[in-house]
């Protein structure tokens, strides 16, 4: 029961978006910068959580993915 209800394993993907962050960080960044970098962010690591959750679902489909997988189009959609 708990694979079903906990079948995403996201800490690695967070990991490498923390660190992709972290490169991108500088000190004194404009507010005007800041979208530009945001966009870099995305491009080069994707939107936590969408590029897993979404690839795990359309690999192999389930009922117990679906939430997290409309949950993670949403913000896909959202940021692009």
């Amino acid at each position: 029961m708990e694979l079903q209800l906990n079948w995403y394993e996201g800490r690695a993907e967070f990991e490498a978006l923390v660190e992709v962050a972290r490169s991108k960080a500088q000190a004194g960044v404009t507010n005007e910068k800041l979208p530009l970098l945001v966009e870099e962010l995305i491009e080069e690591a994707g939107a936590y959580p969408d590029k897993s959750i979404i690839s795990a679902y359309e690999a192999a489909p389930a009922l117990a993915k679906l939430p997290d997988y409309v949950v993670a189009r949403a913000i896909k959609e959202i940021i692009t």
